[in-house]
């Protein structure tokens, strides 16, 4: 009689012991709820954009030969199309650039007018685009 007592006590606790080891306590899963949509009045964004050209060819001369093919290599890094004409002692450096390219974006019509006006000072054709 002891001997089952033992045993049924035994296999309760194991039972129970190794229920307790598999029970598995999950988190409550969180509640989502769905995002609210908030309306804001939507603001039309204007973008000037100031474009120049430069048709007619300029032309700069330099002493040394050195700094004639620099200002040639500048140029066409800014999209310019360059011809070198050596004369004996000088170099004639000849530049223009005959594509619509754009200089600045802004956001005021303001500030592109004046933009073009002071690139039209410097010697460049120019236009702003509206968007």
């Amino acid at each position: 009689m002891i001997r089952n007592l033992a045993i049924a006590a035994a296999l309760s606790l194991g039972i129970a012991g190794s229920a307790a080891q598999a029970q598995v306590i999950l988190p409550a899963a969180p509640v989502i709820n769905p995002p609210v949509q908030v309306l804001s009045p939507v603001v039309p964004v204007r973008v000037y954009q100031v474009q120049v050209r430069q048709w007619q060819w300029h032309e700069r001369s330099f002493v040394n030969l050195f700094d004639a093919q620099e200002f040639a290599l500048l140029k066409r890094s800014e999209g310019f199309e360059t011809i070198t004409i050596p004369h004996g002692f000088h170099t004639h450096v000849r530049y223009r650039l005959p594509l619509w390219t754009t200089y600045r974006t802004v956001s005021s019509h303001h500030t592109a007018h004046e933009l073009a006006r002071h690139l039209q000072f410097r010697g460049f054709e120019t236009r702003v685009v509206h968007f």
